[in-house]
């Protein structure tokens, strides 16, 4: 008897090791990286889509002015407009014999704002200014006499390096 259960332990033993074997390679093709890391059927697009967005973001940036350039034209307008007004005010005051007053029209610059002169409601329209930033520049140049430089906004509460940087391009300081 102990040979025949030899015998049956020992092919016990050989099935274990062939299904342990079998188990072995089954995970080992399963786990393997294919060829291609993309299942059948489907194409890697990412260059593809690259090249079309930049092309693309090319196009956009030669059709459309910079925020700058659109920020500078707003003022350009508002300022031609309030000049175009004073000057109707000027000449129906001359028609009725009335002495013109005199304007305090902010002067312009090759498009850039005079800050000595611009009311609150035109520094309001610079990038970065808000209605509450405007106030406290016209109260600061009320109070402190005028800017004789652009860099001297910065004694401003709320006006920093980065801001007046962005500012630069679109104001000027006269007197």
């Amino acid at each position: 008897m102990r040979k025949g259960n030899h015998a049956a332990n020992n092919r016990q033993q050989i099935l274990i090791v062939a299904l342990l074997l079998v188990s072995v390679i089954l995970l080992t093709i399963a786990l393997w990286p294919s060829a291609s890391s993309e299942p059948l059927g489907w194409v890697a697009v990412n260059s593809q889509v690259e090249q079309t967005l930049a092309v693309l973001e090319q196009k956009e940036e030669t059709k459309k002015p910079s925020a700058a350039e659109n920020d500078k034209s707003s003022i350009v307008v508002e300022a031609d407009k309030k000049s175009s007004q004073l000057k109707e005010g000027t000449q129906d005051e001359q028609k009725n014999g009335q002495q013109p007053q005199q304007a305090q029209q902010p002067r312009q610059t090759d498009g850039k704002l005079n800050i000595n002169q611009a009311t609150a409601e035109q520094l309001d329209a610079l990038p970065g200014i808000g209605e509450v930033k405007a106030r406290t520049i016209v109260e600061d140049r009320e109070k402190n006499g005028a800017f004789r430089t652009v860099d001297d906004l910065r004694r401003v509460k709320g006006i920093g390096p980065k801001l007046l940087e962005k500012l630069k391009s679109s104001i000027v300081a006269l007197p």
